[in-house]
């Protein structure tokens, strides 16, 4: 697929079509060496719709609404956009000559090779989203689902962002009541008329569009040209610990970000006792700082003996080698 100047330039996919939103979102996740280095790098990660727990997810199906000759025209486009190597014609070519194996009349063939010019283009489509990256971003840090699924359960952290001042090219909104197939004549309306209506339709069914089960998470979206670790487009604005958060783990975190400017503020979210919502209490930085690290009670305690061993007790076991 064709990129927009800007999106060669910034990584992210150009759109016109933003609304704003809220003015803080959230990414939960769990602990690892991938998440100190994000942090320490002010970086983001935009990953494949591939490594999606979400099987249907931006895997948009194909609707042929297209006579023969306009759909054998979309194909060359985008088999050229993918292949520019390769010969388009031999790809049609080699569509036609499949249609053969599941006809046996004029009219069959007919079907059969408008079935395979459908399946060829899904496969470049499905090929195309699974090429590009994706921050996937909630709109509260309080849903007690989203912890469980992608926070460790409970035991990682939740990332806050500050839209007020972003420089994300093409922030949108999933949607929960939209269809999972894109039409094909928005398709050519797209890549052969460069209709821009044509392409937002597109993008938004084949980014932006989820099944109802997943409205809870209340997603937003930032679209990048490609899945990799980059620049965050907003600026961080506070952590919060999981209610199961090691301690070693927020230790961790508060020793690394405390002195962050702008500042950071930290949150411990805990389980109310009330029902079932999440309430934060902001983190004791400066006790952290003071005792996060402590030194082992084994050289505290082992290099003053309270009591010694007698000779008898030692003797009681034959296999005794005086392991440390």
């Amino acid at each position: 697929m064709k990129l927009s100047e800007s999106e060669h330039e910034s990584g992210q996919i150009d759109d016109q079509h933003m609304s704003a939103p809220p003015s803080f979102l959230y990414k939960y996740r769990s602990f690892n060496r991938f998440l100190l280095q994000e942090l320490c790098d002010s970086a983001t990660f935009f990953s494949s719709p591939v490594n999606f727990n979400d099987p249907l997810d931006s895997r948009p199906t194909i609707v042929n609404d297209l006579e023969t000759p306009r759909a054998e025209q979309l194909l060359e486009d985008l088999f050229k956009e993918r292949w520019p190597q390769r010969d388009a014609g031999q790809e049609l070519h080699n569509c036609r000559y499949m249609a053969t194996e599941h006809a046996h009349n004029p009219s069959e063939l007919e079907i059969a090779y408008r079935r395979e010019l459908k399946r060829r283009i899904e496969l470049l489509i499905l090929d195309w989203t699974a090429s590009k990256g994706i921050l996937s971003l909630a709109s509260n840090w309080s849903c007690p689902l989203m912890w469980s699924h992608y926070a460790d359960q409970h035991m990682g952290i939740c990332l806050e962002y500050a839209t007020a001042d972003h420089v994300a090219h093409s922030i949108r909104q999933v949607r929960y009541d939209k269809p999972r197939s894109i039409n094909m004549s928005d398709l050519a309306k797209w890549r052969l008329e460069a209709d821009p209506i044509a392409r937002e339709r597109v993008i938004e069914t084949a980014f932006l569009s989820k099944a109802p089960a997943w409205a809870y998470e209340k997603e937003w979206r930032v679209l990048g040209r490609a899945s990799s670790s980059r620049g965050a487009p907003f600026d961080l604005s506070a952590i919060y610990f999981g209610a199961r958060c090691p301690s070693a783990v927020q230790t961790a975190i508060v020793k690394t970000m405390h002195d962050v400017s702008p500042k950071i503020e930290m949150f411990d979210v805990r389980f109310s006792t009330e029902s079932f919502e999440l309430k934060k209490q902001e983190v004791c930085v400066d006790e952290i700082l003071q005792v996060g690290i402590r030194p082992s009670a084994e050289l505290v305690f082992g290099r003053h003996p309270i009591e010694s061993k007698s000779s008898s007790d030692t003797s009681r076991n034959e296999f005794n080698d005086d392991f440390y």
